[in-house]
Parts: structure tokens; sequence; C-alpha cells
């Protein structure tokens, strides 16, 4: 099973490539030197994405395809350490250095890392969904979201993080951004962009931003937080 999902991703990686090289190039003679790309942006970006973050309107329209295989560079990085700290065949090339150990029954430490821990998933969350209306987004929360699992470590009640099942979510959630790509293509005509019609009202076009934005995050965050957590573990 686990193969064919990897088989699956290289298939549906490729197909992406080759669909965008193939529909998303624009003719040269619609080139106009005298528009530059900014004033572009700043007068039809909120028409032509909903999105009043002309960043983020950036980042998850007009260069979708950029942000999704960003993502996928973090899905590689994530892959790699889960093996290389996993891997019967991997040795350490260096002695390991003496680390003093982290304060763990500190009551400081503690008491603040339980304060901290429910307001910076709820502030991750409000940095993820709203994040096409103000400063954040998908990448943004997703790093607040896995810095929050990062300090439940100091957290005695908190079950640690199972980085496999965290890894087969992190595919499926990558494989979910481009298939949500790939909607575009049937009803607009082009891949990598917002399916929904530019005729319906701008509030229920962002909800593909918003969709856009929490499967970004949940991925950054599963992938980061795998990272932390083999890290954490090579560090006892």
């Amino acid at each position: 099973m686990r193969f064919m999902i990897k088989k699956l991703m290289l298939l549906l990686m490729f197909g992406f490539i080759l669909l965008y090289s193939l529909t998303a190039t624009a003719p040269l003679e619609n080139f106009s030197p005298e528009t530059s790309v900014g004033e572009t942006v700043i007068q039809q970006g909120y028409d032509d994405t909903a999105s009043k973050n002309l960043v983020a309107a950036i980042l998850l329209d007009y260069r979708l395809f950029d942000s999704i295989f960003e993502a996928g560079i973090l899905l590689i990085s994530a892959a790699g350490v889960l093996y290389m700290t996993q891997s019967s065949a991997y040795s350490r090339p260096f002695p390991r250095a003496k680390v003093a150990a982290a304060p763990k029954d500190s009551d400081t430490i503690l008491a603040v890392s339980r304060i901290l821990y429910p307001f910076m998933l709820l502030f991750g969350f409000y940095i993820i969904v709203f994040g096409d209306l103000s400063p954040g987004g998908g990448f943004q929360g997703g790093v607040i979201l896995a810095t929050a699992r990062l300090i439940s470590v100091y957290i005695p009640e908190k079950a640690s993080a199972d980085t496999n099942l965290l890894n087969r979510l992190e595919k499926i959630l990558f494989l979910s951004l481009l298939s949500l790509g790939l909607i575009s293509l049937f009803t607009e005509g082009a891949p990598f962009t917002n399916f929904l019609s530019g005729s319906l009202d701008p509030e229920l076009r962002r909800l593909f931003l918003v969709l856009l934005n929490l499967l970004i995050g949940l991925k950054v965050s599963s992938g980061l937080t795998i990272i932390f957590t083999r890290f954490v573990k090579e560090g006892k």
C-alpha cells in the first residue's frame, strides 16, 4: 500500500508538470512591457482571486504551482529525516556530543508550556483560516502549529507524536493539494487557479483560498512536527 501511494504521488507530480507546461504557458504576444506585474496585481488582484491579502493572491492563485511544490520540498525533507533517523543502515559519522538534559521537571517551564500550548494552537488556526484577509496563511500558521507541538514536549500528559502516521497524513494532504489544483483545469481551462467561477460572489470564491490554506497549514505542521520530533528523540 505504501509503495502504491508513492507511485501515485510520482505519477501525479509528473502529470501536473506536463499539464502545466502544455496549458499554462501564456503566448508572447499577450505580454505588455508597459504594464508591470506589480501594478497588475494591485489593480486586479482582488477581482481575479477574491483575496484581500495580495501576497496570498500571489501564493494561492497566480503562483499556486510554485507554492504546491514548495510544500512538496518539505515533504521530501521530512521523509528524509524520518528515514535517516529510523533506518538501521544509518550510522553516526561522529560521536554524539554531550548536551545538558532539558529541565523537564522545571515547574516554570511546565506552567508556561501549559498556558502557551492552547493559545498557540488557536493562533495558528486563526493565521491559517484568515490568511487571505490579513498577513499569514498556511505556511505561517503551519509553523505555529508545529511549534506548539514542540512546546508540548515539556507537558508530561501530552502523548508523543506518531511520526509514521504524520508522514502518511502529510502525503495524503500533498495529494489533496495537487488534486485541488487540477480541478480548475476542467472548470476554468487552466490548472492551479481558483476553480470557482469569477462570476460568483467573492465571499464564496474565498472558500477555495481557505481550503488551500487549511491543507497547506496542516501539511506544513505535519512535516515540521516530524522533523522536530525526530530531532528531539535523537538528542535524548
